[in-house]
């Protein structure tokens, strides 16, 4: 029985230890975690980038929204224009992975050192399906934690939330609230950068119309005009055309000897001529000038969207200064149209050589702000095509020519010493 009663007893001090040990399980379920506990707990949600559609940006230097559109985004700052879908996709990517980011700190008087407080941090809003918020966040000062830049990342926190995160990606240089750096600025969105060699190589035809008169950029440089503007309407047609290269001939035995060729080198080679009007017909046309003029319409970018319908009068678009149209060798045509110079605003003045157009390209009803030099650089009379000549000096001794000899009598000796 003694035996009993000492088991007894054992069991009982066990069953107290167990129960002790276990007391904040039992009875204290509720009890506030501690700080370490808590931030453990705490993590930035992931963002289902397909359920996004749409983004504003704001800084203290303005706001800006972007908004998904079919396949792609547009810029509403823009008049909805398209936005840069690299620059687009850059940004979503840099959003992925914020459930992974690391919390630095949950002290709302330090938000300031990460610059993620609401004075110095720059804002992104998500939204989804019907404008619900799914995520509103601060987004603070490049975190380089002794990294290299191109491996730095950034400070966030969510808005409503005490709590910093250091996030994996960089985010600083695709937060700017300017439309331009957001949009998609090219003239032709058709063309891709990477083509617009091939387009140059296989221009078919080159046309440009154009008031022979002189624009506000010419008249900001006195003096660039060789010969006077006429004020009419020109149209000026180029054709490319493939012709047979000319043979080498040394004949004459004089002269280094020609080097030999390669089996494959080509035949025939391209060349500009004037196909109206018919007084330029003859002319030698300068092949590079051409080619970088046909390179200035398909790569050219404009300054900013002014409108949805270029039937507006303000735009000088329903009589144009200029129209150039490109012609390849498949058939595709690009024209683009130069319409009334942009009016400074009040109290503001233009720039010499800074002024703007308006512009359109066909088959689209936007209208652009181009800079006027897009209308210099092709508004081109067909002797301002011609191949250069190489300048000359009057007087100055050709190329080869013996050395000057110097008459005897008139070298003196050198001065004795003493």
């Amino acid at each position: 029985m003694k035996r009993n009663l000492i088991l007894l007893m054992i069991t009982l001090v066990l069953g107290v230890v167990v129960l002790l040990l276990r007391w904040d399980d039992l009875f204290d379920a509720h009890k506030p975690a501690t700080q370490a506990e808590e931030r453990e707990k705490v993590a930035m949600p992931r963002i289902d980038l397909v359920a996004v559609q749409g983004i504003e940006l704001s800084d203290a230097n303005g706001a800006i929204t972007l908004r998904r559109s079919g396949e792609g985004w547009v810029v509403a700052e823009a008049q909805g224009y398209r936005a840069n879908q690299e620059r687009m996709q850059q940004f979503l990517e840099a959003l992925t992975d914020l459930d992974k980011a690391e919390i630095r700190s949950s002290n709302r008087e330090k938000q300031h050192l990460f610059e993620t407080d609401e004075a110095k941090g720059r804002r992104v809003r998500i939204v989804g399906a019907g404008g619900t918020e799914l995520l509103d966040l601060v987004i603070g000062k490049q975190d380089s934690s002794g990294r290299a830049i191109k491996d730095a990342g950034t400070f966030v926190r969510e808005r409503s939330k005490p709590h910093t995160f250091a996030h994996a990606r960089r985010l600083q240089h695709l937060l700017y609230t300017s439309p331009a750096l957001w949009t998609d600025t090219r003239l032709m969105p058709t063309v891709d950068p990477k083509d617009v060699q091939k387009l140059v190589d296989e221009a078919n035809e080159f046309v440009l119309e154009f008031d022979d008169a002189e624009l506000g950029s010419m008249a900001a440089q006195p003096g660039t005009e060789a010969t006077p503007r006429t004020g009419q309407r020109m149209r000026v047609v180029l054709v490319a055309d493939m012709v047979d290269m000319p043979a080498v001939d040394n004949a004459s035995g004089e002269g280094p000897e020609p080097a030999a060729q390669p089996p494959e080198a080509p035949k025939q080679q391209r060349r500009w001529s004037v196909k109206e009007p018919e007084s330029a017909k003859d002319l030698d046309l300068y092949e590079a000038q051409i080619d970088g003029m046909v390179r200035q319409l398909v790569a050219s970018r404009f300054e900013s969207v002014a409108g949805k319908d270029s039937s507006v009068e303000v735009f000088g678009l329903a009589k144009s200064v200029a129209e150039f149209t490109l012609v390849s060798k498949d058939g595709t045509r690009r024209t683009l149209r130069l319409g009334a110079a942009v009016q400074a605003k009040e109290g503001v003045a233009h720039s010499p050589g800074a002024l703007s157009r308006y512009a359109s390209v066909e088959g689209a009803a936007w209208v652009f702000v181009v800079p006027e030099y897009v209308v210099t650089m092709l508004q081109k009379r067909p002797s301002e095509m011609q191949q250069p000549v190489p300048p000359s000096v009057e007087g100055m001794a050709p190329p080869g020519t013996a050395p000057i000899v110097v008459p005897p009598e008139e070298i003196k000796p050198p001065a004795r010493d003493g």
